[in-house]
């Protein structure tokens, strides 16, 4: 997972745009970072080892004298090659006529690699993104666009890519399998220039929350083109212009950011006081519907990944106790080995706080392909897994930054216990019970038992080993 963050329009500051905007980010990245704006005297780039969170902001931001501006960024999570300077993102040709960043993994990179090497292309890095930076200069000669899809074409994998050239005014981005949204601001920064609308396209919403709250999703196997004429999408597999519609999000930028906390993790733990609740204040109809759906599936299977997995383990055992129905469980990249066993009477149940978990997605399209119906426990209702799914749940905890998931959690396992009881007609037994916990917890969070916690911490943290079991709904938990 790495965090990509680019900028098309008329601001001036673009490297300090582009510096906040992975700060955004840095959830998604903590190896090194780097970025790349194009100005009068050429494309400057810069990349480091570390935090994008250590950069300071620039004092005197940087002017590129240029009326329409276009930049990138990228906060790395090492795949391949190590943590060093010359493996951070971007990467370029030498001559820096192609400028790409990459999230995602090229599985025949090596097959790739030494075709190129026979053609006498150098490479620089030990990363299995140079190929595609490569791959796309190969075929430049062809036209910008048509090397992007020339490229693409060529790689085996997920990724999601944004790439820029030297000669031309377009930033190009497409995604297979890893996240990207593209950000529009209609009427720009006058401020240094003529009235342009303005685009940011980045891997999660929150890095350009300040700027707008309209976006366009890309989906899997597409590409978008980005000039001052505007926005032009295509389907990468017939290579037909598509349309795309805008989506205004509801989020607001103060639920996106730390506010008095030392860290996003403690914010998040907090605001369970609220999110148990809002995650109660759910269609009914839609509860009815999806447990109406269980009911008359031939198997129900949860999915989910990382903690999504955890709570859709947590959920098996709520169904059975509550609803005395057996549901079958599976972590997204195991999937595959139930498809013999998925009909047009099965139903899937995923769980995602992004919805844009791989594993998840290449999970429903398996139970797709297989005619299966689709329901998403979500946190994103637009992101990728929302629009593949029939039914879908909002999970309503807003934007969740940290790496170890809680308030999002929490919400997901209240949504599996209102579909256990809705399951066995007793609904609102369960929204009772539900918000009974959720004044508990409000109770809980408070100060005083911070500080108990941290007691705890001071006791336990130089222990050599621990041991954390549970049974029965805590075996996941402690999982």
């Amino acid at each position: 997972m790495c965090g990509i963050f680019s900028y098309f329009g008329p601001r001036q500051n673009v490297e300090e745009l582009v510096i906040k905007g992975l700060k955004n980010l840095e959830y998604r990245g903590y190896d090194s970072w780097g970025i790349a704006y194009r100005s009068a005297n050429g494309i400057h780039v810069e990349k480091k080892v570390g935090k994008i969170g250590e950069r300071e902001l620039p004092k005197h931001p940087v002017m590129t004298g240029l009326p329409l501006n276009i930049a990138l960024g990228h906060s790395r999570w090492a795949t391949h090659g190590g943590v060093t300077e010359i493996n951070a993102h971007p990467h370029m040709t030498e001559d820096k006529e192609v400028v790409l960043v990459h999230n995602g993994i090229v599985e025949n990179f090596f097959e790739l690699k030494e075709e190129l090497m026979k053609n006498g292309v150098k490479f620089r890095s030990e990363t299995d993104t140079e190929v595609i930076v490569h791959l796309i200069k190969l075929y430049l000669h062809e036209g910008f666009e048509e090397a992007v899809k020339k490229a693409l074409k060529r790689i085996k994998g997920r990724f999601a890519i944004v790439v820029l050239t030297k000669s031309e005014n377009k930033l190009i981005a497409a995604r297979v399998g890893s996240p990207l949204i593209v950000g529009i601001n209609n009427g720009g920064d006058s401020c240094h220039g003529p009235l342009y609308n303005e685009y940011f396209i980045a891997s999660d919403i929150p890095a350009f929350l300040e700027h707008t709250k309209q976006v366009m999703y890309l989906d899997d196997n597409q590409m978008v083109t980005i000039d001052q004429n505007g926005t032009h999408f295509y389907d990468l597999t017939t290579d037909k212009r598509i349309e795309k519609r805008i989506v205004t999000i509801d989020w607001n930028l103060q639920s996106a950011e730390k506010g008095d906390f030392e860290h996003f993790m403690i914010k998040e733990i907090m605001e369970q006081k609220d999110t148990i609740r809002r995650a109660l204040n759910q269609d009914t109809g839609k509860i009815m519907e999806l447990a109406q759906a269980i009911e008359n599936s031939y198997g129900t299977f949860l999915v989910g990944c990382g903690t999504a997995g955890k709570v859709c383990m947590v959920a098996e055992y709520l169904f059975a106790h509550i609803a005395k129905r057996h549901m079958n469980v599976s972590f997204g990249s195991e999937f595959n080995h139930y498809k013999n066993f998925i009909t047009d009477r099965s139903l899937m149940i995923a769980v995602s706080q992004s919805g844009e978990t791989a594993d998840t997605l290449e999970a429903i399209q398996v139970a797709k392909s297989k005619g299966a119906k689709v329901a998403s426990i979500v946190n994103v209702e637009t992101s990728t897994m929302a629009r593949m799914s029939d039914y879908v749940i909002p999970v309503k905890a807003g934007p969740e930054k940290a790496v170890a998931s809680t308030k999002a959690t929490t919400s997901q396992i209240a949504i599996m216990t209102l579909l256990a009881y809705a399951l066995e007609k007793r609904l609102n037994e369960g929204e009772q019970l539900l918000i009974y916990t959720a004044s508990r917890i409000n109770d809980m969070l408070n100060p005083r038992f911070e500080t108990y916690i941290n007691s705890v911490a001071e006791r336990i943290y130089n222990c050599e080993s621990m041991y954390i079991i549970g049974k029965d709904m805590n075996y996941p938990i402690a999982l």
